[in-house]
């Protein structure tokens, strides 16, 4: 009966030696996991008034309007700045998650509609004066265009699709910032 003690328990230690010798199998670590942020019903009203007002904001400072000296920026900073100031007083009462990313990705929207439409007003008009389109890619105005042309669509279709939706998704603004911020540096000099 000793033996069989003795047998049992030198069993166990070479077990318990063996399990600590060996190492145990990895885990894949989970990712964690991208939730959807609900964005509110009047953010989503808001951001569908923002984006036409951004659109007759491009209708009316479209090439053609300032070269007809009909685009009015002051009026425009005006009227933008007056939906933004009741928007801002309502975004701190707001408990939607997905708002305020709406909001960013909405003035983001309209911030590269602006560079667009002024961007190509000043290309189209230095390049009339100049016929040599490599004298033309040394424009600074120029130089953006193709950026822009990337940016400004994407800015405005995830910022409508997102109000329409009324969640913001695992695939967040598409970009928008990111090419707006390289855009804008670009523009700067930097």
């Amino acid at each position: 009966m000793k033996q069989s003690i003795a047998a049992g328990i030198a069993m166990l230690l070479l077990v318990s030696a063996s399990a600590q010798t060996t190492t145990p199998p990895q885990r894949k670590a989970k990712k964690p996991a991208v939730v959807s942020k609900p964005v509110s019903g009047y953010m989503r009203r808001i951001g569908l008034l923002y984006l036409e007002t951004v659109a007759d904001y491009e209708k009316a400072c479209s090439f053609e309007a300032r070269k007809g000296g009909s685009c009015d920026t002051d009026q425009w900073d005006e009227t933008f700045q007056r939906l933004e100031d009741r928007v801002d007083i309502t975004l701190s009462e707001s408990r939607s998650t997905g708002d305020p990313l709406l909001w960013r990705l909405l003035k983001n929207a309209k911030t590269s509609t602006q560079i667009f439409s002024s961007s190509e007003y000043l290309c189209f008009m230095d390049k009339s004066f100049s016929k040599d389109d490599n004298e033309n890619r040394k424009i600074p105005a120029c130089r953006n265009m193709n950026a822009l042309l990337e940016v400004y669509p994407v800015c405005e279709s995830y910022a409508h699709a997102i109000a329409v939706n009324g969640m913001w998704g695992t695939d967040g603004d598409g970009g928008c910032s990111a090419k707006l911020g390289r855009v804008v540096e670009a523009t700067n000099g930097r």
